[in-house]
């Protein structure tokens, strides 16, 4: 009995010992070569396969370059920037450092395929979680009629004195005092503006016996970026100061949206 008691404490301070090396690591390390042939083989092959790529991104960049001096088109211009993209996104999808870097948080938005993990991460569970709820909680089609919204493009995160909300949970009027901090990747290079909206989709109407929206916040020319999204409020134009939420003792609980939508013209149109 001792023996054995022995050996689980020793299995388990082992464990321990290894989950908090596992907590305390900081930077990628690559496992050793030389030991598992088959590893160093797919190693190689790897290597070898993103060397092409690369190469063939370095090709692509200069065909883009060029066509860019020669004053092409926009949608010409758009579909070679997006084989570079892929190209350079190929190159380094299957480095073991990129993953690992994604894995922890860790994206480096100048690099494609940091950014096209990012994406794709917001485009997982967030994506899925959010319109769970927008269906479940009838914003659509009580505030935006779904035949004329498509897919969200860009994650918006919504700062209040609690954190960051998550999408469809309850929130006490009292942590929603002060006017909340937006943060929006919108998973574009240049800076777009945008408007955002604050509507309670439940205002009582006592006239008619029903409920209405009531707008709380209105800004609009808030501009963003992958590479600027915690939006400088400050610097938008605002069209309703806001409003923190106060509804009316006895009333069912209040729906509040916070929407932001991209303004004319991709964005440039103020």
């Amino acid at each position: 009995m001792h023996a054995i008691t022995r050996t689980l404490r020793h299995r388990l301070f082992s464990t321990q010992r290894m989950a908090l090396a596992v907590r305390h690591q900081s930077t990628y390390k690559q496992p050793a070569t030389g030991v598992n042939p088959a590893y160093d083989e797919a190693l190689e092959v790897i290597r070898a396969y993103s060397e092409q790529k690369a190469h063939e991104a370095t090709l692509a960049h200069t065909e883009l370059q060029k066509a860019q001096d020669a004053g092409a088109d926009s949608s010409t211009l758009r579909a070679l920037k997006k084989a570079w993209f892929d190209l350079r996104v190929e190159s380094r999808i299957n480095d073991g450092e990129v993953l690992w870097n994604a894995r922890n948080g860790r994206f480096d938005l100048t690099e494609p395929v940091y950014e096209h993990l990012k994406q794709n991460e917001w485009q997982g569970r967030p994506l899925e979680i959010l319109m769970q709820r927008l269906l479940q909680m009838f914003v659509l089609p009580d505030m935006l009629d779904p035949r004329f919204v498509g897919t969200p493009e860009s994650q918006l995160n919504l700062q209040l004195a609690r954190g960051v909300v998550e999408p469809g949970s309850v929130v006490d009027p009292s942590s929603a005092k002060e006017r909340p901090g937006i943060e929006l990747m919108t998973f574009h290079d240049e800076p777009r503006l945008h408007t955002i909206v604050m509507v309670d989709l439940d205002e009582p109407c006592e006239a008619e016996q029903t409920f209405r929206e009531q707008f709380h916040w209105i800004v609009s020319n808030v501009s963003a970026s992958k590479m600027q999204n915690t939006a400088d409020l400050d610097k938008g134009t605002e069209l309703l100061a806001y409003v923190p939420p106060h509804p009316a003792h006895g009333t069912p609980m209040h729906r509040y949206v916070v929407a932001v939508l991209e303004q004319p013209e991709d964005g440039q149109q103020r």
